[in-house]
């Protein structure tokens, strides 16, 4: 991780260096997740960008979208079923050092928990969850570094970077509503006369839950001191994102390097936000080089 963000880094020296504008969001933030997922779930480098273009696509089947709109994700869905099923099919005859691989030999070993059309969805979601909110978490750090000098003093130390990374996805968290509904198994009292009937669907509101007063004080104050367990930006239980450590890792190790090779990277312009509802996701994230980085307010 510590060469992949060096080389990304190195990308965009020269262009910083020269006085030019950079878009952080789409040259490192999210160049960096790609390559790491790529590489974890196995999807070749040259196969890459397309399924990007299809994976934006397919998340654009929000509940408000339109039915032109609709159609085209559904297209882009089946486009990246039928990508995953010839991958599985490649890795079983031969297999590497990736995840489908290791999902392929279950498969052929007849393993009864797995089908491979959970194998297909598992991949799918990894793929898309591993690229898309992990580039947005990265670079919503980006932006609270850039914002206030003063947080650059939790970029010293293993365990200060963790507790930033922690009040990053509490703060700013790029799921702020499950995009996938769950169904009520049982009836459930949410007490106050509110009553989950079985059968009702289900989408957790996570933007909300990471702000509950009774659960964080003063929780519109980004203070990286906070004991912020409770946090529920990569879920809970059964449903917890098996890509959490992962993401950790990236934005630990991105952000620290930013800091370190960057002293004067500020920001240049508002980033563009995706327009999906369920999503806090940034499409653009404009810097500069100067000698001080310029106060911003981070929304």
């Amino acid at each position: 991780m510590e060469r992949r963000c060096a080389g990304l880094l190195n990308d965009v020296a020269a262009r910083l260096r020269d006085g030019e504008e950079v878009d952080f969001h789409r040259g490192f933030s999210e160049a960096l997740t790609i390559a790491t997922v790529g590489d974890f779930v196995g999807v070749p480098e040259e196969d890459r960008a397309r399924l990007v273009t299809s994976a934006y696509a397919a998340l654009r089947a929000a509940p408000e979208a339109s039915s032109e709109t609709l159609a085209l994700a559904d297209e882009h869905s089946k486009k990246i079923d039928s990508y995953l099923v010839h991958l599985i099919s490649q890795r079983k005859a031969e297999p590497r050092d990736d995840l489908t691989s290791f999902f392929a030999r279950m498969l052929d070993d007849g393993i009864e928990e797995i089908s491979e059309d959970e194998v297909i969805a598992t991949l799918w979601i990894l793929w898309v969850g591993g690229f898309h909110n992990a580039s947005a978490s990265i670079s919503h750090g980006i932006r609270h570094l850039l914002s206030d000098r003063g947080l650059r003093r939790w970029m010293t130390d293993d365990v200060s970077v963790s507790s930033f990374v922690n009040e990053t996805l509490r703060y700013n968290p790029a799921l702020l509503i499950t995009p996938l509904l769950r169904i009520a198994v049982r009836d459930v009292d949410l007490g106050e006369g509110i009553m989950l009937r079985s059968g009702s669907g289900v989408r957790v509101v996570i933007g909300a839950a990471n702000r509950d007063p009774e659960m964080f004080t003063a929780p519109d104050i980004f203070d990286p001191t906070r004991d912020n367990r409770g946090v529920l930006s990569f879920g809970l239980g059964p449903n917890f994102c098996p890509g959490a450590s992962l993401a950790r890792l990236q934005m630990a190790t991105a952000l620290r390097q930013v800091v370190n090779r960057f002293p004067g990277l500020a920001v240049a312009a508002e980033p563009t936000w995706s327009p999906l509802l369920f999503n806090h996701q940034p499409l653009t994230l404009p810097v500069v080089l100067r000698e001080e980085s310029d106060m911003a307010v981070i929304a």
